[in-house]
């Protein structure tokens, strides 16, 4: 008997859902974008238990009529091409066919849709991809798509999920690049009938900037413009020195479509090579308007990828763009019309009611180290301002300084635990208002209780944004606001670290944020004393990541090498 087969249609649906959804949020990145190529002004989201138990997407454009929408929910249909030539005139943000099929395939979905021409609607039920019922229905103009008990029939997928604030926080992250590409739609999402994010249309980009990264930011953006040909690029960049430990604020749009480019990535470096340091990311939000025969969207399932035709003349434009913006500083500004802030900050209170994280105890692998004497370790030198060289016990020690201070602050941090918030905390000498993304804040709200027992306190304020009351002594002469965001920054880059968050993850991530990096220069004596504090730890010889804090060279070994 032969071993290859035709797999069954139901398997070869799941199969191809599995492409497209992978989780909540890739149902409400297609249905959205479903709604903007119908051309809908007003996209209302509302999700339930993170999207698991219930996605609904509500909008007003164009509609279908009952015909069209029957074909909808077939593989392979779709309005946006008719050819294989059209692949090569991409305008809309989807056109693949796959949407509606591959989530109903995963799902019990209704879709509910009236065009302008019916008189009346039509509502129709699938589940597992089957059409289970299909009646008339009065409605107004538009689309709702409401998607239940998502992946009930691959349970093995919904193991893969995470928590609710979790994938909410990734739906959140579709819905603010949504905000950004289509700042002249609306955007409303609703959870547990409380309202988590509100985008009203504008035709200023900067304004839309505002909404979603907060006013602070938007007034310290440079204009980025420049033509060439047939291709434009558009949109800002922060002012140096503004930065961020990550790239997550890094926003790229091709043809109004988000994407993720290591071309344009490594353009921005090279343009802001001298205006911001190693390691340090610059946010922006930029467009890149092309002919659709000049880049291929049909690189990756979820269109998350795009290949150019002419890979560098397009590096060498957006580089050229930036690296001109920012030679060329513009006094931006701003101020949101008809638009009221708070200015004053509430009274301070003990956070109650957020859920506590678990903590999971990582394995610690530990290098072999000598039993600590009164001889005190000798320093003979400094390299690349980065080891120090230490004698000691007829050893010779090389020091990575930035690991040993990173495992010196983390066990300081970490002896927080044993006393008081007072006591080991530093008054903000102003409280510190930051305004977050809307996906940032929902995970930082879980994270409030680890952050006070570092010594930090930390308090929402409104729908966006939290202040920052006090924090450890160890950040005394550091830009508190800063260290606070890369820390930020750093936890949320990827929700999927949610799971292992817990009190020793953030004051890891604390520790680098605080200690001396390699290439800082120092004097001997600072040397004697970093490696006076970590013989005193409790596991000096590897950082918070994991990486050894030093390497031992025994005088028997160098012996050994030289022939001796």
């Amino acid at each position: 008997m032969g071993r290859v087969i035709i797999l069954d249609e139901e398997t070869i649906g799941k199969i191809a859902a599995g492409e497209v959804i992978e989780r909540p949020a890739s149902v409400v990145k297609e249905l959205v974008e479903n709604s903007l190529d119908a051309e809908a002004k007003h996209i209302l989201v509302e999700i339930v238990e993170g999207g698991r138990k219930l996605i609904r997407v509500v909008d007003d454009g164009i509609g279908m009529s009952k015909e069209d929408a029957v074909l909808a929910l077939q593989k392979h249909s779709t309005s946006k091409i008719h050819s294989a030539e059209d692949l090569y005139n991409i305008t809309t943000l989807g056109f693949r066919g796959e949407a509606l099929p591959s989530i109903a395939a995963v799902s019990q979905m209704r879709l509910l849709t009236k065009s302008q021409e019916d008189a009346s609607g039509v509502e129709i039920k699938v589940e597992a991809g089957i059409i289970r019922e299909m009646r008339e229905i009065g409605l107004p103009q538009g689309t709702t798509v409401i998607v239940e008990n998502l992946f009930f029939n691959t349970p093995a997928r919904l193991k893969f999920l995470r928590s609710p604030q979790t994938e909410l926080a990734y739906i959140l992250s579709w819905l603010q690049r949504f905000a950004l590409s289509h700042h002249d739609v609306s955007f409303r999402a609703l959870s547990a009938d409380r309202e988590i994010f509100n985008h009203i249309s504008t035709d200023d980009l900067l304004e839309a900037i505002a909404s979603i990264m907060g006013e602070e930011i938007a007034s310290q953006m440079l204009p980025v413009e420049a033509e060439e040909g047939e291709v434009r690029i558009y949109g800002f960049i922060s002012r140096p020195p503004i930065s961020r430990a990550t790239r997550q604020e890094e926003y790229f749009f091709v043809n109004r479509r988000f994407v993720r480019s290591r071309l344009l990535n490594i353009a921005i470096d090279e343009a802001m090579i001298s205006a911001v340091p190693s390691g340090r990311y610059p946010i922006c939000v930029l467009f890149v308007d092309i002919p659709p025969y000049l880049v291929d969207v049909n690189v990756h399932p979820m269109k998350l990828e795009v290949k150019f035709v002419r890979e560098k003349e397009i590096f060498s434009f957006l580089r050229n763009a930036i690296a001109k913006a920012i030679s060329q500083p513009v006094s931006t500004t701003f101020s949101l019309p008809n638009r009221q802030y708070k200015t004053s900050i509430p009274s301070s209170k003990t956070t109650k009611g957020y859920p506590e994280m678990e903590e999971t105890e990582a394995e610690t692998p530990t290098l072999p180290f000598e039993e600590k004497t009164e001889v005190y370790p000798r320093i003979l030198g400094h390299i690349a301002k980065t080891y120090i060289v230490v004698e000691w016990q007829n050893e010779l020690m090389l020091v990575d300084q930035h690991a040993a201070h990173e495992r010196i602050i983390f066990e300081k941090l970490l002896k927080r635990k044993k006393l008081s918030i007072r006591e080991s905390s530093q008054e903000a000498v102003f409280p510190l208002i930051l305004h977050l993304s809307p996906a940032q804040f929902r995970l930082v709200s879980q994270w409030l209780p680890l952050f006070e027992e570092l010594g930090f306190q930390v308090e929402l304020f409104g729908k966006q944004s939290i202040i920052v009351r006090s924090a450890p002594g160890e950040l005394e002469g550091k830009n508190i606001e800063e260290v606070v965001r890369d820390i930020i920054d750093e936890l949320t880059e990827t929700p999927e670290r949610e799971a292992k968050i817990g009190l020793e993850e953030i004051a890891a991530t604390t520790s680098c944020k605080l200690a001396i990096k390699a290439g800082d220069r120092l004097e001997k004596e600072e040397m004697k004393k970093l490696i006076e504090e970590l013989l005193n730890c409790e596991n000096p010889s590897i950082c918070p990541h994991g990486r050894p804090t030093y390497i031992i060279f025994p005088f028997s070994d160098l012996e050994r090498r030289f022939k001796r």
